[in-house]
């Protein structure tokens, strides 16, 4: 049977037919090719068995076509004589319906083969009429170059449609990371992170009687203390769409818990970039803890001048704008909103509104960002806030006050110092020591119209060096010092500090924002461990290891102070000196280590000048 088969259709056609099943059987398809439609006509047998064929060929075996073409006979043979008989039942008949379909099928492939003038050449090695290997390869490539084709014009059209955000939120994936956890949608369409940080301090103080007493208070005790313990949810929705917050969880004031970051925004505006509304740090100063996150601080606390000319804020609330030009080579930040006096957000007063505007730029970036330099200037103008009685009625002009303390604490509290400043009774009968939360420097309040500061920033990066400085000019604007009016108040502050990383990491920058990036360094070369290996010998990692040192200076005299010292007795110069030693366990802990020597001299009515000594250890960790 199979013989006859062979040699009614062709040795040509059934090889033909074999490899395109073949081949649509590699890629997949979900149904085989049809045999072709034979070119004679098969007579079917009512008694056949049912485990033998049904078709039996009843003529003579045609020959062999002599000119083929595309393995189909040239011209058509007689049919053999005899009809076939009708079918023993319904379901022959239905079967040779089905096959007489998949031969209709194959032999219209074969046909419009032929129509694209697919031709195979006669090889010399077989009988004229059959396909090669390479007539049935051209036949394979032709049919899937097709599909390829299509394919393309299918990916063009949806390109050229475009993805419609939004449209694809399945197959939601989780990461985790330095950053904390996070999600994400496939096309990061919507995305959110999560995660907290905490920062837990140890002081010991080192001291003579007169430091404290020149700031009217107990001396300075050790401790510890919570500094910082932060939850926080940050990310991204509809793609353009961003927001961050994040909780002081160590300080509650009021009955509410103290917020650092509380804002929503949209980004990527034609030219004006982003625009974000709620509260949020700063655009004022390079420092990581004034215009970035306090999780990435080479030293415990920001400059004395930060401190000073900014009262301790950090956050403002209202709008911010900021974006990037020139390859993210120079960015802009305006800001408008109203101080964060409390450390809760809540605020009432009349006026006492702020706006600060700040540029930058980078002259310098090479080796992916190990090597850079940063430059920048910020201007800030704030209203004073305004006094009121007890019943509500303005009485006077606004005040302002600029103050500091030292740059290592003996307290707890939230960055605008609310919080527990003395310690509770250690036993019955007996008081602890309350400790020193008095400023180390206080012009107190001085009534004024506002006050302006002006910010100068250098950062130069170069793999793990780096130098990086800041200096202020700060007024009170109108003064008016025992009913006189003083005119414009002038004060200054600048710090400058060195770091070196031993094993070779380098500090992180984010151009978008132009600032320091909220992760220190990206990760350790090598993070520290140290285990027995199974040979008994010991097996470690050194973790990163970075030194740095500091010099700040705070001058709050000015001729006014020095010729009324009845009305500014807490004034002078601070000096403080820092040394540093951070050691990145992983990217998820570190331990800081730091020395301060503070100097307080050209002080009012002829007082001798005073030191003090501190010694800090750091522990933060964050996911």
């Amino acid at each position: 049977m199979l013989r006859k088969l062979w040699n009614m259709l062709g040795r040509h056609t059934l090889c033909g037919a074999a490899l395109l099943t073949a081949a649509n059987l590699v890629h997949g398809q979900a149904s085989l090719p049809s045999l072709p439609e034979p070119s004679v006509v098969p007579a079917v047998t009512r008694d056949a068995p049912r485990n033998e064929p049904i078709i039996r060929f009843v003529a003579q075996e045609p020959a062999v076509p002599q000119n083929p073409g595309l393995g189909v006979p040239a011209s058509t043979p007689a049919a053999f004589p005899g009809t076939p008989a009708a079918p023993a039942n319904a379901d022959d008949k239905a079967r040779i319906e089905r096959l007489e379909k998949q031969v209709q099928d194959l032999t219209s492939l074969l046909k419009t083969m032929q129509s694209r003038s697919i031709q195979a050449p006669v090889s010399n090695e077989t009988p004229q009429g059959s396909l090669t290997a390479k007539d049935v390869q051209q036949l394979i490539n032709g049919y899937f170059a097709e599909k390829e084709m299509k394919k393309k014009e299918e990916d063009k059209k949806k390109a050229d449609e475009g993805y419609k955000v939004g449209t694809k939120l399945d197959g939601i994936t989780a990461s985790w990371g330095q950053s904390g956890l996070t999600f994400k949608t496939p096309n990061n369409d919507f995305a959110v992170r999560m995660g907290v940080r905490v920062q837990y301090d140890d002081v010991w103080w080192q001291q003579g009687t007169t430091f404290a007493k020149q700031i009217g208070a107990n001396p300075f005790l050790d401790g510890a203390y919570w500094r910082r313990v932060r939850p926080y949810w940050t990310g991204n929705f509809w793609e353009i769409g961003e927001f961050d917050v994040e909780l002081k969880m160590e300080i509650i004031q009021n009955g509410t818990v103290g917020i650092d970051n509380a804002w929503a925004g949209v980004k990527d505006i034609p030219l004006i970039g982003s625009v974000r509304v709620g509260a949020f740090h700063l655009p004022h100063g390079l420092e990581a803890d004034m215009y970035s996150s306090s999780k990435p601080m080479t030293f415990f606390e920001v400059y004395s001048g930060n401190a000073a000319f900014f009262q301790g804020q950090r956050v403002g609330a209202g709008l911010l704008l900021t974006n990037a030009y020139l390859d993210e080579r120079t960015t802009y930040a305006a800001y408008f909103g109203h101080p964060n006096i409390n450390d809760n957000g809540i605020d009432f007063s009349n006026g006492d509104y702020e706006a600060i505007f700040r540029l930058t730029a980078l002259p310098i970036w090479q080796n992916e960002g190990r090597c850079f330099m940063h430059v920048g200037g910020s201007a800030t103008f704030r209203e004073a806030r305004t006094a009121f009685n007890a019943g509500g009625v303005p009485i006077g002009p606004g005040q302002a006050t600029f103050n500091t303390d030292g740059q290592l604490r003996d307290r707890s509290g939230g960055d605008n110092r609310f919080g527990a400043n003395n310690l509770n009774n250690a036993i019955n009968g007996l008081t602890a020591s309350p400790g020193n939360a008095n400023n180390w420097l206080n012009t107190g309040a001085v009534a004024c119209a506002s006050t302006s500061v002006f910010g100068g920033e250098y950062l130069f990066n170069a793999g793990p060096f780096s130098v990086q400085a800041e200096y202020d000019w700060a007024y009170m604007n109108d003064a008016v010092v025992a009913g006189k009016r003083v005119g414009n108040m002038g004060f200054t502050g600048g710090y400058i500090q060195v770091g070196y990383f031993l094993t070779g990491e380098s500090r992180q920058y984010d151009k978008r924002i132009g600032r320091l990036n909220s992760e220190y360094i990206s990760k350790p070369n090598t993070p520290f461990w140290l285990v027995r290996g199974e040979d008994g010998r010991l097996n470690y990692g050194f973790g990163a290891w970075e030194i740095a040192g500091r010099f700040s200076r705070l001058d709050l005299q000015d001729p006014v102070t020095r010729a009324l010292p009845a009305n500014f007795p807490n004034v002078g110069i601070l000096d403080q000196w820092e040394a540093g030693l951070n050691w990145h366990l992983n990217n998820n802990l570190r331990v800081q280590f730091m020395y301060l020597h503070g100097t307080r001299f050209d002080l009012q009515n002829g007082l001798p000048g005073s030191n003090i000594n501190g010694f800090g250890i750091r522990t933060q960790f964050f996911f």
